[in-house]
C-alpha cells in the first residue's frame, strides 16, 4: 500500500512540474513569437552585505525579432543594446571632473544566456528555459508565481535561484534571481504592449560623438 501511495505521489509531482513547466512556456512564448514589444521595466539590485542596500534603475525596453533596446533614465541615462552578435552598453562616466561617454561592446555569445537571466529568457527560446529545473509553483490573487533553479550551477554563475511572477494575461510582471550569497535581482514589468508601434531603426545603437569604446 505504501509503494502505492509513494507511486501516486511521485506521477503527481511528475505531472505537476509538467503542467508548470508548460504553463510557463505558454507565457514565455507570448514573448518570443511577439514581432514588436515594449515595457516598462524597473531594476532593483539589493546587496546582502551591504545591509540589503539597495540600487534602483527604470526605463522603457523595446524588443523585435531578436533585437533589443533597453533605455534606462533613472536615476540616470545609460542604454543596452542587443543586436544578431553583439551587446552594447553605454553610459557616463566621470573624468576629471568632466561626464563623459563610455561605451563597452561585447560578443553576445559570451553574456547572454549568463549575466543577462531576464533578457535571455524573454528573447532567447525554449532552450534556455530547458536549463533550469522547476523546484515550486504556488497561484495566488490571479498570479502565477515559478521558482527554478540552474541544473548547472558551473552554467550560470551567481544565479542560485530564479523566480517567475505570472498574471492571468500571460505576461510577465516580477523577475527576481539571486546569488549564493543572498544578493537579489529584481526587475518589475509593467505597461507591456505586444503590439507595440516603433521603427526597427530605433533598435539601432548609436556611437555618441567622442565616446570611450571598449571591445570585450
Amino acid at each position: 500500500m505504501k509503494k502505492l501511495v509513494s507511486y501516486f505521489i511521485l506521477c503527481f509531482s511528475f505531472q505537476s512540474v509538467f503542467a508548470s513547466q508548460t504553463e510557463l512556456e505558454k507565457v514565455l512564448s507570448k514573448y518570443w513569437n511577439s514581432t514588436k514589444v515594449s515595457m516598462h521595466v524597473k531594476k532593483t539590485i539589493k546587496q546582502e552585505l551591504l545591509m540589503g542596500r539597495e540600487k534602483i534603475t527604470e526605463g522603457t525596453l523595446i524588443y523585435s525579432k531578436g533585437r533589443l533596446k533597453l533605455v534606462y533614465s533613472k536615476p540616470e541615462n545609460s542604454e543596452i543594446v542587443i543586436d544578431i552578435d553583439n551587446i552594447w552598453l553605454k553610459q557616463k562616466v566621470k573624468s576629471f571632473g568632466k561626464s563623459r561617454w563610455q561605451v563597452s561592446k561585447i560578443k553576445k555569445s559570451k553574456v547572454l544566456k549568463k549575466s543577462q537571466t531576464l533578457l535571455g529568457l524573454l528573447f532567447a527560446d525554449n532552450k534556455m528555459l530547458k536549463k533550469f529545473v522547476f523546484v515550486e509553483h504556488a497561484e495566488k490573487n490571479k498570479l502565477s508565481s515559478y521558482v527554478l533553479r540552474p541544473k548547472n550551477a558551473e552554467e550560470f554563475p551567481g544565479i542560485n535561484k530564479l523566480a517567475i511572477v505570472t498574471n492571468s494575461s500571460f505576461e510577465i510582471e516580477l523577475l527576481r534571481q539571486w546569488d549564493n550569497l543572498g544578493n537579489e535581482i529584481s526587475y518589475r514589468i509593467t505597461k507591456s504592449d505586444f503590439h507595440a508601434k516603433f521603427k526597427l531603426k530605433q533598435l539601432d545603437f548609436v556611437l555618441p560623438k567622442n565616446a570611450e569604446l571598449l571591445h570585450f
